[in-house]
This record gives structure tokens, sequence and C-alpha cells, in this order.
């Protein structure tokens, strides 16, 4: 017997009726009795038990189908298998990740690469911007997001969304009852800075944040992850330039308020990967963030 077989059983048994079966599968009654026959034969059993009203399935028969489904299924899957490890789309695919606002962004993203993709499994790597480059360079990730990223000769850089930069202070300060808050009102509380080689551009944000104010907070600490900025602001050591995303970061004692300036600070998200990457998988994914943007912009739009 072949898949072909199984599938018409399967045919015949939901149809409850030879005749109906025939007419489903656009051929005719003979020759779909003689393979029932022919299967039977070869099975040693009866699948089906014919009745007045049509026929049954006999217990061996259900048993049968049963598995016949599994084996058409399973059938399937490994053609659809070896189809997408030949076009290179099934295996692991690493992605270099870092910031707030990329975890804020990038489950969209793997949502829908997962449902095209089912077989591709994702792993996430933590790293910085100067770490990203070094991974792709060396073929250890495929692709990163990273909300700060400098330009490089070798890499393309694609800006995906951006979010608004939020003031991040103790819950305990004067100005925390705010809704929100000019920076002239908050440049002499101390600046928690996120910093390093690769937040460069954190300090370029902040500058132009308080350019109105004419003058710059004084740093009272330099930081280069989000968590232990949020950590010392908690503490109450100063108010800390964050990404809005940066909300969902479990930190008691404090809060989050926007920038009472005509035009408030944003922060972008990108991605990057190497150029000339023709990996099939990459292509795929990216065509994932394509459809993730688009449907960002449009839940933008919609909310105006």
């Amino acid at each position: 017997m072949n898949i072909r077989q199984l599938a018409q059983i399967i045919t015949v048994a939901e149809a409850g009726n030879i005749c109906n079966a025939a007419e489903i599968l656009n051929i005719s009654q003979p020759p779909l009795t003689r393979m029932i026959r022919k299967v039977e034969a070869e099975l040693g059993h009866d699948i089906f038990l014919r009745t007045s009203k049509g026929i049954e399935l006999t217990e061996a028969g259900r048993s049968f189908v049963q598995d016949a489904a599994h084996v058409i299924e399973m059938h399937h899957r490994m053609i659809e298998n070896a189809r997408r490890i030949g076009q290179g789309l099934a295996g692991a695919f690493n992605i270099g990740i870092y910031g707030s606002t990329a975890y804020h962004f990038v489950p969209g993203v793997f949502r829908r690469f997962m449902s095209a993709y089912p077989g591709v499994k994702i792993n996430l790597l933590a790293m910085d911007s100067s770490e990203l480059l070094v991974a792709l360079r060396n073929h250890k990730v495929a692709i990163g997001f990273n909300p700060l990223l400098e330009s490089a000769p070798d890499v393309i850089i694609r800006r995906l969304a951006g979010e608004r930069l939020l003031i991040a202070l103790p819950e305990q300060h004067p100005l925390a009852g705010r809704h929100a808050i000019a920076p002239a009102e908050i440049v002499d509380t101390p600046l928690i800075l996120m910093t390093g080689p690769e937040r460069v551009n954190y300090l370029h944000i902040a500058t132009e944040a308080f350019r109105s104010a004419g003058r710059f907070p004084r740093v009272s600490h330099e930081v280069s992850e989000p968590v232990a900025c949020l950590s010392l602001v908690s503490s109450g050591f100063g108010f800390a330039l964050v990404a809005e995303s940066s909300r969902e970061l479990p930190f008691k004692g404090v809060v989050y308020r926007d920038f009472d300036t005509i035009d408030p600070p944003r922060i972008d998200l990108a991605c990057t990967y190497l150029e000339g990457n023709r990996d099939p998988m990459l292509k795929a994914f990216l065509q994932a963030v394509e459809q993730s943007v688009a449907a960002s912009a449009a839940a933008l739009a919609g909310n105006r």
C-alpha cells in the first residue's frame, strides 16, 4: 500500500459511503472498491463493515485509519523538513540583542517568523554594539538588534522603530508627581548616564535633550546596563534617561515621566547584518522584520 491509498481510505471513512467518497476523490467507484479489498487482503482483516446504510469502520479499521492519518502527517512533515533543510530554512538561527528597546519590538518578529518556520531554533545572545559587530563578522550571529548602532562599512543597518525617551526618577523625588517634566526643572538633579564605547549616542541624546535648559546635569554615575542604571535610580542616586520599554523592567521605587518639550527626544532601534549575506534563513527573517515594522506603523497610525 502507498500514501495515496491511505489517503483514499481515510476519505472513505470520513464519507461513510464508497460512492460519496469516489465523488470526493473524483474517481469511479469500482477502482476504489478494488483498492479497499486489496488493502484489506494485505492486512488480513476487514477495514470496513458493509451495512444497508453504507459502511462502518471495524475495530481493526478504526485503528488502521488513525495510524494512517499519523503516517500521512509524518510523510508531509518529512518532505517539508527535507525541503526546508535543503533551502537552508531549518536548524539554528543566532541573533544578537541588547537593550530594552530590542526586547520590546523583537518578540513580534519572532512570532511571525516562527509561525512560518516552526522547525527553526532561535538562539538569543546578549551583546553590546562592539560585541555584535565582532559576532557578525565571525558568523556567530546572523543579525543583531540594538538601539544605538554605529555605522560600519561592511554591515547594513536598518532603522526599524522608535520609542520615546523617558525620565526615570525615584518615586520620592519632588517632581515625581508631575506628568511631564521640562529639562530645566530637573537639570539640578544628578544624572545617571548610560555610557561606555557602545553608548556614545546616549550621551549625544542627553546633550540634545538638555540644550534648551542651557546646561547639562551633573553626571553622578556612569553605567553600561539598563538594569544597573535603574537600580541606582531606585536607590535615590539621581535620575536617568531610558527608553519607554524600560517600564517593563520590574523596579520598585522608580517612576517614569515624559519630557515637557515641543519635540520630545526619541531613541531608535535598528537591526544590522553583514552586507552580502545571502543566507536564506536571514532573508526569511528580514521578511518577518519588515512585516513587524509595517504592523507597528499601522498600529501607530490607528492610534492617532
